[in-house]
C-alpha cells in the first residue's frame, strides 16, 4: 500500500526520490519526478567543502594582488589550485548524485572583499595577510571539524572531509612562516 506523502520509486534496482517527503521504504509506483536518492547528510557534508574550498579561492583572489612578497604570493597560488581541486571534486561528484551545491552569495563575498580591503588599509605586509588567511583558514577547520566530529559520532567516513581537514591544516602551517 502506496502512501502518498512518503513515497519514492524503485527505477531497476536504484531507488530514486520523488518530489514529495523523502522516504526509507525500497518498493513504490507513486510515478512522480525522481530525484538521485542521497543520504541528506553526504549532501551537508559536500555543501560545506565546496563553501570552504570557495571562500579559500575568494580569499587568495582578494589578498594575492595586494601581495609584493614573491614567495607569499606564489605560495597563495599553491593554496588556490589546492581549493581550486577540490571544489571541482565536490561539483563533480554533487553533479554525479544529482545534486546542485550553492554558491556563496553577491554580499557574502563582498562582505569578505571589504573586510580584506579594511583589514588592509595601513599594513599590507605579508604577516598582515599571512595573519587574515590564518583566521579564515581558522574559521574552515572549525567548521570542518564539527563535519568530522558527527561523521565520528554517527560512525561514518568521508574521504573528501579528511581532504579539506588536511588541506585546511597544511595551509595554516604554510601561513605560519609568514606571521
Amino acid at each position: 500500500m502506496k502512501d502518498e506523502k512518503n513515497c519514492c520509486q524503485n527505477n531497476g534496482g536504484k531507488v530514486a526520490l520523488c518530489e514529495r517527503e523523502r522516504c526509507k521504504s525500497k518498493e513504490c509506483d507513486c510515478g512522480q519526478k525522481e530525484k538521485e536518492n542521497y543520504p541528506e547528510r553526504d549532501y551537508e557534508e559536500m555543501q560545506e567543502i565546496y563553501h570552504n574550498a570557495l571562500a579559500g579561492m575568494d580569499s587568495v583572489e582578494i589578498l594575492r594582488p595586494i601581495s609584493k612578497d614573491r614567495s607569499f604570493r606564489s605560495l597563495l597560488l599553491k593554496q588556490y589550485k589546492e581549493y581550486s581541486q577540490i571544489a571541482t571534486e565536490m561539483e563533480k561528484e554533487a553533479k554525479a548524485r544529482g545534486a546542485e551545491l550553492k554558491k556563496p552569495s553577491f554580499m557574502a563575498k563582498a562582505m569578505m572583499y571589504m573586510s580584506a580591503k579594511v583589514s588592509t588599509l595601513k599594513d599590507k605586509s605579508s604577516s598582515r595577510l599571512a595573519e587574515i588567511m590564518i583566521q579564515g583558514i581558522d574559521m574552515g577547520i572549525i567548521s570542518v571539524v564539527k563535519v568530522v566530529n558527527r561523521l565520528e559520532a554517527e560512525n561514518r567516513t568521508n574521504e573528501y572531509v579528511q581532504k579539506m581537514a588536511d588541506i585546511l591544516a597544511k595551509n595554516l602551517e604554510e601561513m605560519k612562516a609568514f606571521l
